[in-house]
């Protein structure tokens, strides 16, 4: 027995229709009535409100109790002692029982590279307080209080299943009641937090092709999710759990920014550069930058490997290890860049690499591609390469060096002096690096005045220290020009200064690694003296 129940007085005619008034009266819930059903997970209390959210038919069972009124006869108490009677009912049922659905403080966390695939370890995971407007049917007057829930939603993108949200472990909720300023109905107000809960994709090509939408085309992204819930409910007849409550609406989730989002909101500057390692072809380096999140979205990276492409070429990998992103300014991260432009992109790498590099010593503003691959995320594979028919072209970041600010950096070359009694030249040289001491193994230069005239070259194959920072070369012998407009600008500017374009190709050795740039100065300040 759930309750027991009492009408007032009712009045039976033949063929007209009964209104009977009842009021129900249930000391505690039964504990059979919240116990699983034999073979089952669900109770009947569970099936009860599963078929009434549903609006599927229920049915209840009605038989006469023991307290009848004295005006009864004995004969009529005694039938209706004797008589269960099926009561068959449907509701209205709940087509959108979650009214509006929202995440906020969202953190992300990808998954461990070295756990194994397919386990809970090897996904990636998501913290955020859920918030759940919960549209309540207006004839419904239950005080009631949700304690804690646990939920299992799938999560659907154009009816197509694009992962599972599995929060096994219980999560304390908040309730409020209220009502909707949209339609004046009355809404319950259900608020939990959610902590590293695994999100199971399911199909990582539906995947890519959200988030290209999301952050590439900036378009809201219409969800279904369809959650089966378990709620420990408090209420006046004591604590009970009820499992398995189907629920779910639709959601949209936004970009993670605004539509006037541009890459340069980034902000990224590059602060040092270390040279952790180096081969024939290879520089493993430890860059340290700062750069700006624009989004509200915080994310933990045990482990990332994107490939740089430039000119369509892979030329190196940016990897970073136990990063924590938070929005707003994130200031001295550390990242790794491999520079292996033969290996990842053969001879097409290689002189993609060169150009690179060259443009970057001359101080040019650099356009770089970032893309995925298979490894990028070792433990999700299929989604690195689903992710990779979409590179994000970026600025490269100028490099940070000594004396010149955050960012504002120049050609590595900061000034020269010109010594004309001994034809010899000398050059202030700015090094990015934080440790490593490079060395100049040969130059073969041109300089220019106004940037056509030839003044003289320099041809020198006497390898020379740079330390890091900023350093003074050798005097280097010069090969003056006498035939031209050039020669006449330096008589000119003896005792003082003019400005000259430089051209020049430079050995450049780093460890074991060797590098041929080719270096284009302009308007490089140049001090004439005997």
């Amino acid at each position: 027995m759930v309750a027991n129940a009492t009408t007032d007085s009712v009045n039976i005619e033949p063929r007209k229709p009964i209104t009977i008034s009842i009021h129900g009266f249930a000391p505690k819930v039964p504990r059979k009535l919240i116990s699983s059903c034999p073979g089952t997970t669900a109770s009947p209390l569970d099936l009860l409100i599963s078929k009434y959210i549903r609006g599927l038919v229920t049915t209840i069972y009605v038989r006469g109790g023991s307290m009848v009124s004295p005006t009864v006869p004995q004969w009529l108490q005694e039938l209706l002692n004797s008589v269960t009677v099926p009561f068959p009912f449907t509701s209205p049922g709940f087509s959108r029982l979650i009214k509006r659905f929202s995440m906020k403080n969202v953190h992300f966390y990808l998954p461990d590279p070295i756990s194994r695939p397919n386990t809970p370890e090897s996904m990636p995971k998501v913290s955020a307080l859920v918030q759940a407007v919960v549209g309540l049917p207006s004839h419904l007057n239950v005080p009631v209080n949700i304690s804690r829930v646990r939920t299992n939603a799938d999560v659907f993108y154009h009816d197509h299943k694009l992962g599972i949200i599995n929060i096994k472990q219980w999560q304390n909720a908040r309730v409020q009641r209220a009502v909707d300023d949209a339609d004046g109905n009355p809404i319950m107000v259900v608020e939990f937090d959610i902590q590293k809960a695994p999100l199971q994709v399911t199909d990582e090509d539906l995947l890519s092709e959200v988030l290209q939408k999301m952050l590439f085309e900036r378009q809201g992204i219409p969800l279904r999710v369809d959650a089966h819930v378990d709620a420990e409910l408090q209420s006046a007849l004591g604590e009970f759990i009820v499992r398995d409550i189907p629920s779910g609406g639709n959601i949209i989730v936004q970009p993670p920014y605004g539509s006037g989002f541009t890459l340069n909101d980034i902000n990224p500057h590059m602060q040092s550069i270390k040279i952790i390692e180096t081969t024939k072809n290879s520089v493993l380096s430890r860059i340290t930058v700062n750069f700006t999140n624009p989004t509200n979205y915080t994310a933990h990276m045990p482990y990332f490997d994107i490939k740089l492409v430039h000119n369509s070429s892979d030329v190196a990998h940016i990897i970073g290890h136990n990063l924590h992103i938070h929005p707003g300014q994130n200031t001295k991260v550390e990242i790794d860049a491999l520079w292996n432009p033969l290996e990842s992109g053969g001879e097409e790498g290689a002189t993609a690499g060169r150009d690179l590099v060259s443009k970057c010593v001359s101080g040019k503003n650099t356009t770089v591609a970032l893309k995925t691959y298979t490894n990028t995320i070792p433990s999700l594979p299929r989604l690195g390469a689903a992710l990779s028919r979409f590179e994000i072209e970026a600025p490269l970041p100028r490099l940070r060096l000594p004396g010149q600010g955050d960012g504002n950096s120049g050609p590595l070359i900061k000034d020269a002096t010109l010594h004309l009694l001994t034809s010899t030249a000398d050059f202030t040289i700015m090094s990015p690096l934080s440790s490593k001491t490079l060395y100049v193994t040969h130059i073969n230069a041109t300089s220019l005045f106004n940037h056509t005239s030839p003044v003289g070259t320099i041809q020198y194959d006497t390898p020379f220290a740079v330390p890091p920072g900023s350093s003074l070369s050798p005097r280097l012998p010069v090969h003056p020009d006498l035939t031209g407009a050039g020669y006449q600008a330096l008589r000119d500017a003896l005792g003082g200064s003019l400005q000259l374009d430089l051209l020049a190709d430079i050995g450049v050795r780093l460890g074991e690694f060797r590098q041929t740039v080719d270096y284009t100065g302009r308007g490089i300040g140049i001090n004439v003296g005997w």
